[in-house]
């Protein structure tokens, strides 16, 4: 289907590759994975949003996979969605407003554009796996920021679930 195709693409299989060589997706609509018995999506991106993975991916260094998770556990793939902590995450990779301060953006509020949000999502990854020198630590990271690398109960729940929905979007395209 369209979202195992855009898989195949973000993971170098066929007809593009993790180095931004990728067709991408298009424009309009959305992409699901569907993961319940009943066949109902899980994970619902915009198609735009599966385009710039690729490049995306070289860009930051980071595995596609891992920035598709996150984006799947934080916000399903809605765009749009405000969180409940921290001054209200903002958008698809659901940054605080002071994280987005802290990685250079004067106006937490661009975030709601898509493409800043992943990028913004993408560097503080990037940050967080620097610091905790490995991914389910940097995916503790991510979600309760720097602290977590001092306790290691702190949102290790959401390590292990982010790190089940990279290995199934791996499964999805192997």
């Amino acid at each position: 289907g369209f979202l195992i195709a855009a898989y195949l693409i973000l993971r170098g299989k066929g007809g593009g590759s993790d180095n931004g060589g990728g067709t991408g997706t298009g424009g309009g609509g959305t992409g699901g994975v569907s993961g319940n018995c009943d066949g109902t999506p899980i994970l619902q991106v915009p198609a735009t949003v599966l385009s710039w993975l690729p490049l995306v991916s070289q860009i930051s260094g980071l595995d596609s996979s891992d920035i598709l998770a996150i984006i799947w556990q934080e916000t399903s793939g809605v765009n749009g969605v405000r969180g409940q902590t921290c001054g209200g995450e903002i958008g698809l990779m659901q940054i605080c407003p002071a994280t987005a301060v802290g990685l250079g953006y004067s106006n937490p509020e661009d975030l709601w554009d898509a493409s800043k949000n992943i990028a913004a999502g993408t560097a503080y990854f990037r940050e967080a796996l620097s610091a905790a020198g490995n991914l389910f630590d940097a995916y503790r990271y991510y979600n309760g920021g720097p602290a977590t690398l001092l306790n290691p109960s702190i949102s290790e729940g959401y390590a292990c679930q982010v790190l089940q929905k990279s290995n199934s979007i791996i499964n999805t395209v192997l």
